[in-house]
């Protein structure tokens, strides 16, 4: 009974602290008697039962059980009225005092209360230092690359500048050196220009043989041919004469002496050399056509070469 009591007269002093308004809570006037509380606790527990309620709150439940409690005990009520009255006293003296007294109060309950708050300001004052610290650290590294983007863009924009000028002044040095240069004639514009070309593009490249050359190659191989042939008719002669000499005498060859190696005549050419001057003529008219193609393609790059010679001399 005792601890019940106790209970009570805590929870009374709470509620009168934390300004909690019990008979607002039961709907029952200050001077209620309690019969009077408890049928209004009988009431308002309809809606907050937990088998009643469809939405069962525990410490709601529990704050009305109390507050029926603290009101039904008079030692407890009493607590609870006298608590709330100089709850109320103080409030109603807290507004007769001037503004600065007030501010006095307030500063000693807040230092009663501890330096919690202080505190809290100081960390947030901390916070909104560090803050405006980042805020300034972006701002300089936004400044910084910037001015690295415009370095950059002045670097590429002088690069671009030097190399302009750079191929301004090739320009004139190749034309000056054109206007310089002594003109040829037409008729000799052309071997001048083919030659200086083939002199700077072709300097490694193994040039193939001139005009003459070819003439000339061309006609070793159209002597050398005459030459096979007419040696393969007097062959052929030697073999004949040979023939009707053994069909007139069969045995002359077995009467007559021995003959040395230097008397003996020569051994008929090879069947694989016969091929091969069998085979000469059409090579050699392969060849002939061949060559007229290379003649034709030499004349058509030496017409080309003296073009674009003509075409850079005018530009």
């Amino acid at each position: 009974m005792e601890d019940k009591k106790s209970e009570l007269l805590q929870y009374a002093r709470e509620y009168a602290t934390a300004n909690k308004d019990l008979y607002d809570l039961l709907s029952v006037s200050a001077d209620a008697a309690q019969p009077e509380v408890h049928r209004a606790w009988r009431k308002a527990s309809l809606k907050h039962h937990p088998d009643k309620a469809k939405n069962f709150d525990p410490e709601i439940w529990q704050l009305f059980e109390r507050a029926r409690d603290v009101l039904s005990f008079p030692e407890a009520r009493a607590t609870y009225d006298s608590a709330r009255a100089a709850a109320s006293q103080a409030q109603k003296a807290r507004a007769a005092l001037d503004a600065k007294r007030r501010a006095m109060i307030d500063d000693l309950e807040a230092r009663e209360r501890g330096i919690k708050r202080k505190a809290g300001e100081e960390v947030n004052g901390r916070h909104m230092m560090t803050k405006a610290e980042k805020r300034v650290l972006m701002e300089k590294g936004k400044e910084h690359l910037e001015k690295r983007q415009r370095m950059k863009e002045e670097a590429e924009a002088r690069e671009r500048e030097r190399e302009h000028t750079m191929m301004e002044e090739d320009k004139d040095t190749t034309r000056r050196e054109a206007e310089c240069r002594p003109s040829p004639p037409e008729s000799a514009q052309a071997p001048t220009s083919t030659s200086t070309d083939a002199g700077v593009e072709n300097t490694d490249i193994p040039q193939p043989p001139t005009t003459d050359e070819y003439d000339e190659r061309i006609a070793d191989l159209e002597r050398t041919l005459r030459e096979r042939k007419s040696e393969k008719a007097a062959r052929k002669a030697g073999k004949k004469s040979n023939k009707a000499r053994r069909g007139e005498n069969p045995l002359a060859g077995e009467a007559t002496t021995p003959q040395t190696a230097a008397e003996r005549p020569s051994p008929p050419p090879k069947p694989a050399s016969t091929t091969q001057h069998s085979t000469s003529n059409p090579a050699s008219r392969d060849f002939s056509s061949t060559m007229a193609k290379l003649r034709a393609a030499q004349r058509e790059k030496e017409r080309k070469r003296t073009e674009a010679a003509a075409n850079d001399i005018v530009s």
